[in-house]
């Protein structure tokens, strides 16, 4: 847990020079105040540097990254995305992880409830002996 938490405080990203709102950041997009932009579309957030020296971070509405986008091409500003999409391995381990777990503790519990050598339902192996009449009791 302590390696965790140094390694995130070590890879954290540096928090930026100058905070500012989204009116404040098209109005300086306008007077071309803005060097560049990189929109991280999952976390809604803008950062880049300025015109003047330091770096900039604000976040914008879900429905405004259209008129972002428009606003900055409009004023040559350079602009790289980064659409934050999750991995599709990820995923797929979120889905089949808890199936199989389950699917093991399933045939655990199975094999802890049986008798005898522990086998799943036991097939095949009948251990009752059927009485006729030429066997004497």
């Amino acid at each position: 847990m302590l390696v965790f938490l140094v390694a995130v405080s070590l890879f954290a990203h540096k928090p930026a020079d100058t905070s500012m709102s989204y009116t404040q950041f098209l109005a300086a997009v306008d007077q071309n105040k803005v060097k560049d932009a990189a929109i991280r579309e999952g976390d809604q957030v803008v950062t880049g540097t300025l015109v003047q020296g330091g770096t900039y971070e604000l976040k914008f509405p879900a429905d405004s990254e259209g008129d972002l986008v428009k606003a900055l091409v409009a004023k040559n500003v350079p602009i790289d995305t980064n659409p934050q999409k999750p991995n599709p391995l990820i995923n797929l381990l979120e889905i089949l992880l808890p199936v199989v777990l389950l699917g093991a503790l399933l045939v655990y519990l199975m094999n802890r409830s049986q008798v005898g050598d522990g086998r799943v339902m036991q097939l095949g192996r009948s251990r009752h002996m059927m009485l006729t009449r030429d066997m004497t009791t």
